[in-house]
C-alpha cells in the first residue's frame, strides 16, 4: 500500500500529499522560534492528527473516534492510496462513521477492513487473530 494523499470536504483542511517514492516527512515552520509557549512551537501542527485521520479512513473503530466525530460534524475525510498498481479512495464521514466508501462502494467497517486486508496481506483463512486492523499499526503507528 502506498499512500498518495489525505484531504477533506472542508476548505480549512490542508491537503497532505505523500512522496511517490521514498519517505514522506511532516515538517512545520515555527512562527516565532524564540517562543516556547504551547501553540508557538512545532507541537500542535497536526502530525498526530494526520495519523489519526489516516487510521480513521482505514477502518479504525468508531468507538475510538466518538469525540473526534462529535467535534467535527459534517466533515468527510478522504485517503487516496495504491495497492498493486490499482488506485483506491476511501471516504469516511464523521456524521456516519459506521461506513466507509471505497471507490464509491458503501461498506460497513468490517467488510471494508476484510476487503482491504485481502488486498494488502496474505492472511491465511483459518487465522482469526490476524486482521488488517491488527497488522496496520506495524506500518503506521498511532501511539508511541
Amino acid at each position: 500500500m502506498r499512500l498518495i494523499r489525505v484531504y477533506s470536504n472542508m476548505d480549512t483542511f490542508k491537503e497532505v500529499k505523500f512522496n511517490k517514492t521514498g519517505l514522506s516527512f511532516i515538517a512545520a515552520k515555527q512562527k516565532n522560534p524564540e517562543l516556547t509557549e504551547k501553540g508557538q512551537t512545532y507541537n500542535g501542527v497536526g502530525k498526530s492528527l494526520l495519523v489519526r485521520i489516516i487510521h480513521f479512513c482505514l477502518g479504525a473503530s468508531k468507538d475510538n473516534y466518538k469525540e473526534f466525530c462529535d467535534k467535527l460534524p459534517g466533515w468527510e475525510f478522504y485517503l487516496e492510496f495504491e495497492i498493486k498498481n490499482t488506485m483506491y479512495t476511501a471516504k469516511r464521514l464523521t456524521d456516519n462513521p459506521n461506513r466507509i466508501f471505497l471507490n464509491g462502494e458503501d461498506l460497513f467497517i468490517s467488510k471494508f477492513t476484510k476487503k482491504i486486508g485481502e488486498l494488502c496481506f496474505d492472511i491465511p483463512e483459518d487465522t482469526s487473530f490476524l486482521t488488517f486492523r491488527s497488522l496496520i499499526p506495524f506500518f503506521i503507528r498511532l501511539k508511541r
